[in-house]
């Protein structure tokens, strides 16, 4: 093992000499990493894809183990930055805790790591989530001319392309990562809403391949699951995937469950489980809280897959003033095809800022070897 990164740097000069290649500039040489901080990288990278519970929890004392054995090991101070956005993610430390630890692992990562596109990815994210999508287009871009082999990078690029709607494109860049990283299994599970997006003939069953692959491996991902099984005529199993989640006031499972007695023929049942979700909101008249936005889309979209325009917009509309990326992916999901038609739902997606002409504006199409 100790002679293994000289060895990687004979067999890069030996294809160059074979291949009888003129370089532009020597090659790069493997550090020598300690085996440790290695071995638990790859822990930590494991962590992360499965999603189990406590997630961060697990990751960071990992993390921050390889990067006292190792601190000038790039991947270590990464998945040291990945596991504090973690745990501010289950609350076991403020955003402003974890964006103060950012600042200077991304500075340290710049510095070991110069030519890595994931600093590029990382930006792109932040303009993601702000609603900035033609910046994080060129973000995005920029990574992905720095690195086509690292497979977060291509899930990130992905999922964007999700957003925009390229769904061809969003296709493309997850089926790439999977190939040179099968063990990204969150991957498999952003390839598997992008199959259910794009909706062609054999996607469905490509989506439910996809995320039984996944799911054998990892948890989570509920609604997107739920819907494919209701769009594959499975209806009956929707309660089976919300089975754990014991919550009487869980709204998200509800509304699904509502929608799978929808499909299976149970409308008065349907309509108790969505009028017991309406008493939620009268908890409380603001509808521009946080909790209330939640209630009211997962009612809208309920509606929605029920075919009641009226209902679905009286929910959707107005928005809330801050809309998450999840939101927004959402305008792509199966379950407003029955009220796309609606004038409404372009002054919705116009409210949100996902307007189809302003995604057809962004042009995103990265390239990739065939």
């Amino acid at each position: 093992f100790d002679d293994v990164f000289r060895i990687q740097d004979e067999i890069a000069a030996d294809v160059a000499k074979n291949l009888e290649i003129t370089l532009l500039k020597p090659l790069p040489h493997s550090r020598n990493v300690h085996p440790e901080a290695y071995a638990l990288v790859q822990q930590v990278s494991q962590i992360f894809q499965v999603r189990d519970k406590d997630t961060g929890a697990r990751m960071y004392p990992l993390a921050n183990r390889a990067f006292e054995l190792d601190p000038d090991y790039p991947e270590a101070v990464k998945w040291l930055g990945i596991a504090e956005f973690m745990r501010a993610v289950e609350g076991l430390i403020t955003w402003d805790e974890a964006s103060e630890q950012f600042k200077w692992l991304d500075v340290r990562y710049a510095e070991l790591a110069p030519d890595s596109g994931y600093l590029e990815a990382s930006k792109a994210w932040e303009k993601e989530q702000s609603g900035e999508l033609e910046q994080a287009a060129d973000f995005y871009r920029r990574a992905l001319e720095k690195e086509l082999t690292d497979s977060e990078q291509l899930r990130w690029a992905g999922r964007f392309a999700i957003l925009l709607g390229k769904l061809d494109v969003a296709v493309k860049l997850l089926e790439h990562a999977i190939a040179i990283d099968p063990l990204n299994h969150q991957v498999r599970r952003i390839l598997s809403q992008a199959y259910m997006f794009r909706g062609r003939l054999g996607d469905y069953d490509r989506a439910i391949r996809a995320r039984e692959q996944y799911l054998a491996s990892a948890s989570g991902g509920k609604p997107f699951y739920s819907m494919l099984l209701m769009l594959t005529g499975r209806p009956a199993e929707v309660a089976d995937v919300w089975a754990d989640i014991e919550d009487e006031g869980n709204y998200q499972k509800y509304s699904y469950l509502a929608m799978a007695d929808y499909s299976a023929g149970r409308i008065d049942e349907a309509l108790a489980k969505l009028a017991s979700i309406e008493e939620l909101l009268k908890e409380g008249p603001d509808k521009a809280t946080t909790r209330a936005w939640d209630i009211r889309f997962y009612l809208g979209a309920a509606y929605a897959w029920m075919g009641d325009a009226d209902k679905a917009f009286a929910h959707l509309m107005p928005p809330a003033p801050t809309i998450s990326y999840t939101d927004r992916l959402d305008i792509h999901n199966p379950v407003w095809l029955k009220i796309a038609d609606d004038p409404r739902w372009l002054q919705y997606r116009e409210a949100i800022g996902m307007s189809q002409d302003r995604l057809d504006a962004i042009e995103f199409d990265p390239w990739l070897p065939e």
